[in-house]
């Protein structure tokens, strides 16, 4: 539910806009690669979240490395 307000009610959804055209979602002010650095952190504090909701369930301990 944050996700869709956070997409639906600001202005970060020139963002799949700005995948496609750059210079226009430029030029109507956003700054395109300050939206982009927020965005992939973002994804990447929910990637961590999930790691650390499942490492529980798995059971993760540091000695799990795997080396081939």
């Amino acid at each position: 539910m944050f996700l869709y307000l956070l997409v639906m009610r600001t202005r970060s959804h020139a963002d799949p806009a700005g995948a496609s055209n750059r210079e226009m979602v430029g030029a109507l002010g956003i700054n395109i690669k300050l939206l982009y650095t927020l965005v992939f952190g973002l994804g990447a504090a929910l990637a961590g979240l999930a790691g650390l909701m499942q490492a529980p369930i798995l059971t993760a301990s540091i000695g799990m490395v795997r080396i081939f």
